[in-house]
């Protein structure tokens, strides 16, 4: 399976794409570090991985059934199933490589809301990840937490940034809202710049 998961053994070190998973019985499925610091536990009912290379969009894998979010000071876990006691679906997204955050009200009984991350990978490469959740969890606020701990992250190893792009940092984590069915984006402060097309092309409604 591509990243950013894979079949994990506990045996197995933490590398670039993938954290180093607990064996099974462990109160975590994953080891956390210093750097995490504060973490939120989330489920979500699935997972859709798109692709975008140089413009051209490919659909990826759909994961459904629960998988487990840990949001960190510093990344997100996404941890999935135990098929065997020694191993776990896991894999993590540094916060630093996230361009841009939504959540999106479904405003249907026949669909989730939805939390969507647009990860690049290398220049022109990204992946767009979307997760769906129940109803009880608000979408937006959690959207709205994973900006402001990208912008903090950011803040913290950029600290000559101009003022502009440092205010930018700070007024992105606001709470926002779009018509159901359509992503609220923040926009992370290195890309702030980038005009409104590239955003919609990155980020287009499921």
């Amino acid at each position: 399976m591509p990243f950013p998961l894979a079949l994990r053994s506990h045996r197995q070190l933490a590398d670039e794409l993938y954290p180093a998973v607990t064996p099974a019985g462990s109160p975590l499925p994953v080891y956390l570090d210093r750097a995490d610091g504060s973490v939120r536990d989330v489920t979500a009912r699935s997972l859709k991985l798109r692709t975008q290379r140089d413009g051209h969009v490919r659909d990826g894998v759909v994961l459904r059934g629960g998988l487990d979010l840990l949001l960190t000071d510093a990344r997100l876990v996404i941890t999935g199933g135990r098929p065997t006691p020694d191993s776990v679906l896991a894999g993590h997204v540094p916060l630093d490589q996230i361009v841009a955050i939504g959540g999106s009200s479904s405003g249907s009984l026949f669909q989730n809301d939805a939390l969507r991350l647009v990860i690049r990978i290398a220049s022109g490469e990204y992946r767009v990840l979307t997760f769906t959740f129940d109803t009880e969890l608000d979408v937006h606020e959690l959207a709205q937490d994973v900006a402001r701990r990208t912008a903090l992250l950011w803040l913290e190893t950029h600290g000559g940034g101009d003022s502009a792009v440092r205010w930018h940092a700070l007024a992105s984590v606001g709470r926002l809202h779009a018509p159901d069915g359509e992503f609220a984006l923040h926009s992370m402060p290195e890309y702030h710049r980038v005009p409104p097309s590239g955003a919609e092309q990155l980020c287009v409604p499921a």
